[in-house]
């Protein structure tokens, strides 16, 4: 199991940072970006398909895993989505039972093609993270740009 690092702080954390005194900065490519203390435009969207994208990173996890395996796996993917990816907990056991479900809804002739075709779908699985991540580069750019276009007028 490949561990993802993201480092995204919730809009709630960002106005409890700012209220008292410690506002969020972020670097991105060298460039450093004060992050605003309300939500981003775009920003629940993302994170809305970063939790879809995990659960279907777990099933390809799932499908790489030998099925009397998956106990052992369910705590320890949920406690590297807690600590490495830096989900709420309440977010990484959905992302963990979502996955299962999906798994559990497959056929027998389903559940086979997809531990099959695992190499695949985890290459799928994989160039879909990267075009969540670039997403997230362009929330955080375009915050930036306007910060700097509302200090300028």
């Amino acid at each position: 199991m490949e561990i993802v690092h993201v480092h995204y702080v919730p809009a709630t954390t960002r106005a409890a940072l700012t209220r008292i005194g410690a506002p969020v900065t972020v670097e991105l490519e060298g460039e450093k970006i004060d992050l605003p203390a309300q939500v981003l435009p775009g920003e629940v969207e993302w994170r809305a398909d970063l939790l879809k994208w995990l659960v279907r990173k777990c099933v390809s996890d799932y499908a790489e895993t030998h099925i009397q395996q998956w106990d052992d796996l369910d705590e320890k993917m949920e406690l590297q989505l807690i600590v490495h990816t830096g989900l709420h907990p309440l977010e990484a056991r959905t992302v963990v039972q979502e996955a299962q479900a999906l798994l559990n809804g497959l056929a027998a002739d389903e559940y086979a093609s997809l531990t099959n075709g695992s190499p695949f779908f985890k290459g799928q699985v994989l160039a879909e993270w990267d075009g969540l991540k670039a997403r997230y580069a362009h929330i955080l750019r375009s915050s930036a740009e306007s910060s700097r276009n509302g200090a300028a007028t």
